[in-house]
């Protein structure tokens, strides 16, 4: 199964696919600092399951693991799930290789 797009526009009922951005060639400032765009997508929140569900979680650090085959030490990081509700407890999480939520756990800080 493919995942969903990370960045993505809110699905409103009924409403037609815009583009919000278009590539249009090669970005000349590369001093542009990776780090500003991770604390820019924590601190609005943006990126992963639009209004995901929040559920509960455990009152202590735990591992989240979106492999789908968690352990016992650990939290199911389901499709549908909000992703900021989920990190903002996680002390470590688990991901497939490639898994493109790796970048909202790295804007996060959690390894």
């Amino acid at each position: 199964m493919r995942p969903a797009p990370i960045l993505a526009i809110p699905p409103f009922p009924g409403a037609k696919r815009l583009r919000f951005a278009r590539w249009i060639g090669k970005c000349d400032d590369a001093g542009e600092d990776p780090d500003t765009l991770l604390d820019a997508l924590a601190s609005s929140r943006v990126g992963g399951c639009y209004w995901g569900r929040q559920k509960a979680l455990p009152g202590s650090a735990y591992v989240l693991d979106g492999t789908g085959e968690p352990g016992t030490d650990s939290v199911l990081w389901s499709a549908d799930d909000d992703p900021w509700h989920l990190l903002k407890g996680a002390e470590f999480a688990r991901l497939p290789e490639s898994d493109p939520r790796a970048l909202l756990v790295l804007a996060a800080g959690v390894p």
